[in-house]
């Protein structure tokens, strides 16, 4: 049910996108208590991207799950950590947006979680 969407201005290899979604996939599930073979992530194409008017290295990510807590946000801030190190990004150009979704809201398998 977590969804994770990282965007970003930088290149990066397939293989480390792959080793990456791995790893972010394991920091959601162990904040949120949900099974990573739940848990979906997905690396967006390489967009353009400033931050402040500055065409500097940037991440945007997007976390969104059923019952996400502020806790549980708060507890994903590992995140973080790991795409400045993977990308090389300063983490004041690094936004991460939580969204808490309600099971009648999210689908599964051509029916609805609620």
């Amino acid at each position: 049910m977590p969804f994770i969407r990282i965007e970003t201005n930088i290149d990066l290899e397939e293989r480390k996108k792959s080793a990456s979604l791995a790893a972010v996939s394991n920091i959601v599930s162990k904040a949120t208590g949900k099974s990573v073979d739940y848990i979906m992530a997905r690396w967006a194409p390489k967009a353009p991207m400033t931050m402040g008017a500055e065409d500097v290295p940037t991440v945007y990510a997007e976390v969104k799950s059923v019952g996400l807590t502020a806790d549980q946000a708060a507890a994903i801030s590992p995140l973080t950590e790991l795409l400045t190190e993977t990308l090389g990004v300063d983490k004041h150009n690094v936004y991460i947006e939580f969204a808490c979704g309600t099971p009648d809201m999210w689908g599964l398998g051509g029916g609805m979680l609620g």
